[in-house]
Formats: C-alpha cells, structure tokens, sequence
C-alpha cells in the first residue's frame, strides 16, 4: 500500500513538474509568436506587417435622451410636450445650444386603459403616454455636463446615447497611409541590412482598419418590476423609479503592439483609428526559371503536397524542410 502511495504521489509531482515545463514552453512560444508578427522570413517568403494608431479628438457629440408624458388626452400630451421643450430650448441657450441643434423625435404614443370595462361596453382611452427622443449637440466634452445639469433641471434624465463623431477623416487616413508606407519601408531596410534581398520577386499587400468610439455612459431608469406599472392612469402617481448606473469602461487599441501613435498624448476620450498594412516579398526561384528556360522542365522539383516536412513540422515546432526538395 505503502509504495503505491509513494508511486502515486512521485507521477503527480512528475506531471506537476511536465505542466510547469509546458506552460514556460508556451510563454516561450507566444514571445516567439508575437515577435514574428512584424517581420518574419524564411529567405523565400518575407511578410512585414505595420500598426498605426490615430487618436482623433472628437469634432463634437450627439447626446441622446427619452422622455415619457402621461395625460388624459392627447392634446393635453401635446401641450405639455411642447411647453415643456420651450423651457428646456430656452436654458440650454443659456448653455450655447442652438435651436437648430435640438432634434426631437416623436418615438411612441400609446393609449391607457382602465382595467374595468365601462357599462355600455365601449372601450375608451383613460389617457396616453407619448415617449420621445431628445438629441442635443454638444461641439466638445466640456459642453455635455452643463447640457446634462440642464436637462436633469426639466426632469429629462434618460441618456440613452452619447455619439462621437469626426467631420473629415480624409486627412487622417491619408496620415495613416503615410506612416505606415514609411514603417514598412524602414522595417525592409533593416531586412537587408541582415542579409535578406528583397528585389527581383514578387509582391503583394493589403491592408486593414478599425475605428473604436468612446464608450456610452449613461444611467438607465426602469420600472424594478412590470407589476408596478398600472394601466390607469391616475395609479401611475407614486410609482418608484428605481434607477441603476451602467457603466462602459473605456475601450482602448493595445498600444504596445503599433509602430507609431499620432497624439499619444491626449489623455480625453479620443476616437481611434487603427490602420495596418501587410507587405509580402516572395523570392523567384531563379534556378527553376534557368532549367524551364534551357528546356530542362523535367529536372524542376515540384511540390507533391504531402505536408509532411513542411507543415507537419511547423506544427510540432520544428525546422521546416522538404521531403521531395531536401536542400530547399
């Protein structure tokens, strides 16, 4: 008993020691892996890659809300819609938010009913709620907390949306192109500095981007529980709200992975663009061209597709060869 506990305990520490060796292995693996990510080469097929990142400060931001109003008759909804965005219209002037900057967006307007159904039979609206949309523009980050106090003033409390945007990004991609076409160029450079001849074969490109918006923050209220909701209107009075803060953390591009990073500085929420472009250089194979040339065809050593020494040992992390082509 005693020795197959010892036997026991001696193969659990044995694979306890193999899965510490493999875990370094594969931290090894993945250094290796992401090196390989910007310029990697075997001497036939070389493939450069360049990262860009542009963080863009906003041009200005579209902030979203809802508002419900609850009457016994829609004309009465009408008219507390429309005085109720008079005086709102009026303060946020006083913010330096334009009329024409205001948009409002009728979403809903749903009939009440009582739960008791009347004696003559007839089913008739106690009242109506008209729910809306109220999108309001704000030309930098500094402007949207007084529009926010504004607004929490009129009892619009609701932010369901707040947009970022850029009016031109022609120039901005154009920076992009620039930078990457100069890192691509800078990093080919370095390839023959090693050795690695980049002339007289073919090549090939293509290229990738990204765009990543400052994430919405806003409160979200909701009724706790459908229950609560009555469809008379007069029983809507003292419904509690309960309201629950929802949060978005701020996305940003892994930095560390870019060549280069336009305003790395700006610490205020940005709009970021990410660019890349993948360059490939695949080398002729002069010999096969020499032997087609001379009528020599036959002596070409062409590709079988068995996979076995090429593929098969790239898996198992080994040194890439050739069973029909060796010296390859």
């Amino acid at each position: 008993m005693k020795k197959t506990t010892v036997i026991c305990l001696l193969m659990l520490a044995l694979l306890g020691h193999a899965q510490t060796i493999q875990k370094r292995s594969n931290k090894q693996n993945q250094k290796l892996n992401s090196s390989f990510s910007e310029i990697q080469t075997d001497g036939y097929v070389t493939d450069i890659s360049a990262k860009v990142i542009y963080n863009a400060v906003p041009d200005g931001y579209h902030i979203s809300f809802t508002k419900s109003y609850i009457a016994s008759s829609n004309e009465e909804v009408e008219r507390r819609l429309e005085s109720n965005m008079n005086l709102l219209g009026k303060d946020l002037k006083k913010d330096g938010v334009e009329k024409n900057e205001i948009l409002i967006d009728v979403i809903t307007l749903d009939p009440l009913f009582d739960t008791a159904i009347s004696d003559s039979g007839s089913v008739h609206p106690s009242g109506y709620k008209l729910t809306q949309n109220i999108t309001i523009h704000a030309e930098s980050i500094d402007e949207l907390r007084p529009i926010v106090n504004t607004c929490l003033k009129h009892d619009v409390f609701d932010i369901t949306n707040v947009k970022a945007y850029i009016k031109d990004t022609d120039e901005l991609y154009d920076s992009l192109k620039t930078k990457c076409i100069e890192v691509i160029n800078h990093k080919k450079s370095l390839c023959q500095d090693l050795g690695v001849s980049l002339s007289g074969g073919n090549t090939s490109f293509g290229s990738y981007k990204q765009v990543i918006y400052p994430s919405e923050r806003y409160l979200k209220s909701y009724v706790q529980s459908s229950q609560l909701y009555k469809h008379h209107i007069s029983q809507n009075s003292d419904i509690n709200f309960h309201r629950e803060l929802d949060v978005d953390n701020y996305y940003n591009l892994d930095l560390k992975s870019a060549d280069f990073i336009f305003n790395s500085h700006i610490t205020l929420p940005v709009i970021q663009v990410y660019y890349q472009i993948d360059f490939t250089y695949t080398k002729k194979n002069l010999d096969a061209i020499a032997k087609a040339k001379e009528d020599r065809s036959a002596e070409i050593n062409t590709c079988i597709g068995c996979n076995q020494a090429c593929l098969d040992h790239v898996f198992q992390q080994k040194v890439a060869s050739c069973l029909v082509n060796p010296r390859a």
